[in-house]
């Protein structure tokens, strides 16, 4: 059973706003420094993938989530870099999580739990906030205390579809009644960089920040910006050899020496920048969905995810916000008597036999012919009580 540990997000109120950010009114929360950090004694925050995938198609996603295949780690897979870290006096003031759309763990909770109770540094999530409704958020009431900063990325298809701004700043009040000192943010993503990759180099002509990225990759080895660190997400042919060639955009935490480290964390531009349209006077352009003949949302990636949230609810005895959100994911959804079977079954499977049969014949109201709901249903009835 877990139990909240939470870090006094208090002293987030001593951190000052880098004045050199990528725009004089920038309030993305990563763009904190400390006074320690300039000098080269810290590192602002350590970055981890909870999983690769993600169900929003963003073109330009510089972590190549819409190409990536499912995967999911376990936050045992970062310790050895963590304590690399740790040994070598590497002072990282935050673990970050990210993705990937993070929500799509298996057991996000759990994932951070063991960061947060290993190394006691605050956590900052990153979400796309597709899921996000009043079931949801009774449903993580644990997470809500372990987390200093919860950061939902605003984008225009997700913020119309959870029925937009007011209501997602709704959400944001629920959350707050569990961790009163949540720092939210809430940043706009309309408008995303450009990303394209050259065979010529090109001089940079510009500071590009994500060059400040710090990921944490599970073989020890830490990249210097999300376009190269998860290059290995990439498709074939979309980054040109002499991007995947770079010598500078990985660092071998096993072989650590202190000044080569700063040396590599400082270094700017990469070789790997002449040959990326990030250090370029970037083009800005809407967001769009990413061409690659994809829809706009995995809705199989959601299902499971929705699946696994009722299960929650379930095992919490919150059985009003599990029969509420298995309704409303089914009422939803082009496959509502898949959706009706599946969460029959989650019911049966804790013993809600009542709740199952609704289910089940929600489903076959839908398609009487529908064979494996029938089964289920015969099953529950011919099923010998307790």
């Amino acid at each position: 059973m877990l139990s909240a540990i939470r870090f006094d997000s208090g002293e987030l109120n001593q951190r000052r706003w880098r004045s050199d950010c990528c725009s004089g009114d920038c309030r993305n929360i990563l763009c904190w420094k400390e006074p320690e950090a300039a000098m080269g004694a810290n590192i602002p925050y350590v970055e981890v993938h909870a999983v690769d995938h993600c169900n929003n198609n963003c073109r330009w996603c510089h972590n190549y989530s819409t190409f990536s295949e499912k995967k999911e780690y376990r936050a045992e897979d970062y310790f050895s870099g963590l304590d690399l870290l740790v040994s070598n006096a590497v002072n990282f003031s935050m673990i970050s999580i990210m993705g990937g759309e993070p929500f799509l763990h298996s057991n996000l909770e759990e994932f951070i739990y063991k960061l947060l109770a290993r190394y006691r540094k605050p956590i900052i999530v990153t979400t796309n906030g597709f899921w996000m409704t009043a079931e949801d958020i009774r449903a993580y009431k644990l997470l809500w205390n372990m987390l200093t900063v919860f950061k939902v990325s605003r984008y225009p298809v997700v913020t119309k579809r959870l029925g937009g701004d007011a209501k997602i700043n709704n959400y944001f009040d629920q959350i707050k009644k569990y961790n009163k000192r949540i720092v939210i943010d809430y940043p706009n993503k309309s408008y995303f960089n450009r990303l394209d990759f050259f065979d010529e180099p090109v001089s940079a002509k510009k500071f590009c920040w994500n060059s400040d990225c710090t990921a944490l990759l599970v073989d020890n080895r830490m990249g210097r910006c999300g376009a190269g660190a998860y290059m290995h997400l990439a498709p074939q042919g979309l980054l040109t050899d002499k991007f995947r060639d770079s010598q500078d955009m990985f660092y071998d935490l096993t072989k650590f020496n202190f000044d080569s480290f700063w040396l590599w964390r400082k270094r700017y531009p990469l070789d790997a920048c002449a040959y990326c349209s990030f250090s370029q006077l970037q083009i800005m352009g809407l967001w769009k969905v990413c061409q690659n003949n994809k829809p706009v949302f995995d809705v199989e990636m959601e299902l499971e995810y929705n699946v696994r949230l009722v299960s929650k609810l379930v095992a919490t005895n919150d059985l009003e916000g599990a029969r509420a959100k298995a309704i409303s994911v089914a009422e939803n959804s082009k496959k509502s008597k898949e959706v009706y079977n599946i969460v029959g079954s989650v019911f049966r499977e804790y013993g809600l036999t009542e709740d199952a049969g609704c289910f089940y014949k929600k489903a076959l109201e839908i398609d009487p012919a529908f064979l494996e709901a029938a089964r289920n249903m015969k099953g529950l009835m011919t099923r010998k009580p307790r």
